[in-house]
């Protein structure tokens, strides 16, 4: 994530802060070592002249530290922001007053795409080869999205992350970014639930720093070595096409992102934001979807959850297409095909053929010929907001008899309004099987199970194992 334009990041502002070991993988302890003492390089370091700190962070960031074991891994690694600058109107000495309680600066990504231009990780901060989530608000938390702007990770999210990272690593081809260890901070405000700070691998690039519009000559340089050395021997088209299986075999064995975006995905096809993954116990494929709007004002919202599409549906005008399972995979590998077109504009071939090539490795025919044919030409709602192939609507979702008749005893799972729609998100599904609830049901066993309390380093390595003996144990 880091080496790429200073342009691409943004300085953030942080204090040492107590933390406790709750989840942590002892393999890793060397690499958690050598960043505490590279972040105590840094604030033995820190400027006392804190404008133009990101000149001062690139000048250091590639200095070499070695892992230290007398350094303190919770005071070093402990770290939260000195949260925003509040008002509708500062002046400088207001703003100098603000930075210059940080004891050190630290990196953080800006997100370069649609519809993201400007923004970026408005709670994490990046180190030599790590980076830390749910260290608090940074400039950058200017969402109006509450869940992505508040700054912290509270324990539960944490948790689903860690046990999920480790199923896609257990079932799928490519996997995740590693996380190391799970911290939970000692200092929270009143009536809050565990926060955690969560410390995972930064050695990729999210679609999102890959946009061509922001992409300098360097960074071309920089992430085409990194993917040559991710892949040995492969050239860009085979990269590619290694990293749509991964998609599309992950499915295929039940493992799911619920929010495949350009910050979510990576160049080299490793998943990151891991709470945010779904997964069978079973190896079997996870079921067919269908996302529809449904025209309807905003108060008295009908509960549908576990009719049929043909139930919901009936006397409905007016209803739009909003996703499926086809366009879910597609939109995966069309944001990855887009970034691959970027970097290897003349070694790229087209997506569509190769797509269904791979799909039809892991589905017949049979599954795939009727939504082929009479959803594809439809554009999903991610692909409005995110990708090149954009329109100003969501296309109706009429005339399709066929896929009505095949989607037709399909169970609501699940349903939301969305006011800039006017209507109900409905998903149906062909089995009444909630794997998110299942695995919701999971998490709040496993709350019980993994509750942080107070945790020494031992007590924190043995949960790692328990975590994993617990994956070996579930997932067959």
């Amino acid at each position: 994530m880091w080496n790429l334009d200073l342009k691409k990041y943004s300085p953030v502002y942080l204090v040492k802060t107590p933390i406790t070991p709750w989840i942590v993988n002892e393999k890793f302890m060397p690499q958690l070592q050598a960043n505490a003492a590279f972040v105590k390089q840094l604030i033995d370091s820190y400027p006392h002249k804190k404008r133009g700190v990101m000149n001062w962070i690139k000048g250091v960031f590639h200095t070499p530290v070695e892992a230290l074991e007398e350094v303190d891994v919770l005071k070093y690694l402990g770290l939260k922001t000195i949260g925003t600058l509040g008002g509708a109107f500062v002046d400088q000495n207001d703003f100098d007053r603000w930075i210059a309680v940080a004891e050190v600066a630290l990196p953080t990504e800006r997100f370069y795409s649609k519809p993201f231009l400007s923004l970026g990780s408005s709670r994490h901060v990046l180190l030599q080869d790590v980076q830390l989530k749910g260290v608090g608000r940074n400039n950058l938390c200017i969402d109006q999205d509450f869940y992505h702007s508040w700054g912290g990770l509270v324990m539960r999210d944490a948790l689903k992350g860690y046990l999920s990272m480790l199923v896609a690593n257990k079932k799928t081809k490519l996997g995740c970014l590693n996380i190391l260890g799970l911290f939970n901070y000692t200092d929270v405000p009143a009536g809050s639930p565990p926060l955690t700070l969560v410390v995972r691998e930064s050695n990729s690039f999210r679609l999102c720093q890959i946009d061509s519009s922001f992409l300098t000559d360097t960074d071309i340089k920089v992430v085409k070595s990194f993917l040559t050395k991710s892949f040995p021997g492969l050239n860009p088209q085979e990269m590619l096409e290694k990293i749509i299986d991964h998609y599309i075999h992950a499915y295929s064995v039940g493992v799911v992102h619920r929010s495949p975006n350009k910050e979510n995905l990576l160049i080299d096809g490793r998943w990151i934001d891991t709470e945010s993954i779904d997964f069978k116990m079973d190896s079997s494929a996870l079921y067919p979807f269908l996302k529809i709007v449904v025209p309807c004002p905003d108060q008295d919202l009908p509960n549908n959850f576990g009719k049929t599409f043909a139930e919901v549906t009936q006397g409905e005008k007016d209803i739009l297409f909003y996703d499926s399972w086809i366009h879910h995979l597609y939109f995966m590998c069309e944001l990855t095909f887009e970034s691959y077109q970027n970097l290897w504009p003349e070694d790229i071939d087209g997506l569509n053929d190769c797509f269904w090539k791979i799909m039809r490795t892991y589905f017949s025919s049979e599954a795939l010929d009727v939504w082929r044919t009479q959803t594809f030409h439809l554009i999903s709602n991610n692909q409005i907001q995110f990708c090149s192939q954009t329109q100003d609507e969501l296309d109706v979702f009429a005339n399709i008899s066929e896929l009505a008749g095949t989607c037709q005893d399909f169970k609501c799972i699940g349903h939301h309004y969305d006011p800039t729609l006017g209507g109900m998100v409905y998903t149906f599904a062909q089995s009444e099987e909630d794997i998110h609830q299942v695995v919701n049901r999971l998490l709040r066993k496993w709350e019980i199970s993994f509750w942080p309390g107070e945790k020494n380093w031992q007590e924190a390595f043995d949960q790692a194992r328990k975590a994993i003996a617990t994956i070996d144990e579930i997932i067959l």
